[in-house]
C-alpha cells in the first residue's frame, strides 16, 4: 500500500505544480502525507486547500482527523464540527461519528445526541425524498 501512495505523492506533486492554487489536489496531497504519516506535510496542505476553498467540507473532516491521530481534540472536534455545519456536505454522518468518537460517548449530553441524531435523520429524510421509494 505504501508503494501506492508512494506513486500516487510524486503524481499529485506534479499536478500541484501545474496548478497549486486547486484546493481538491491541495486536500488530496494532505490525505497521502497524512497516510505516510507525514503529519506535518499533511497539516500545511489541508489549511492551503482551506484557504483556497474554506467550504470544502471533506477537508474539514479530514483536518480533525489528522488532529485526532495527533492527540489535539479541541482541534479536531473544531474541524468536525465546521464539517458537519456544512448543510451541502455529502457525508456529514462522518463528521458526527468522529465528534461523538472523539468526546466520548460518556462525555456527550443527551442533548448533543438528539441534536446529532435529527440531522442525521434530517438528512436521511431529504436523501429519500429524492427517491421514489425509502425503504421499510
Amino acid at each position: 500500500m505504501q508503494g501506492n501512495f508512494r506513486e500516487g505523492l510524486a503524481n499529485l506533486r506534479k499536478a500541484v505544480e501545474l496548478d497549486p492554487k486547486n484546493a481538491e489536489i491541495q486536500h488530496e496531497l494532505a490525505l497521502v502525507y497524512r497516510n505516510l504519516g507525514e503529519y506535518q506535510l499533511s497539516l500545511r496542505h489541508f489549511k492551503k486547500a482551506l484557504v483556497l476553498k474554506p467550504e470544502l467540507s471533506e477537508a474539514w473532516n479530514n483536518l480533525g482527523t489528522l488532529y485526532l491521530l495527533n492527540e489535539k481534540w479541541d482541534e479536531a472536534i473544531a474541524g468536525f464540527q465546521k464539517a458537519s455545519e456544512d448543510i451541502l456536505y455529502k457525508t456529514p454522518y462522518f463528521a458526527y461519528h468522529n465528534i461523538l468518537l472523539e468526546e466520548g460517548f460518556a462525555k456527550v449530553t443527551a442533548k448533543t445526541c438528539q441534536k446529532l441524531i435529527q440531522k442525521i435523520n434530517n438528512q436521511e429524510d431529504a436523501f429519500w425524498e429524492e427517491d421514489t421509494e425509502k425503504p421499510s
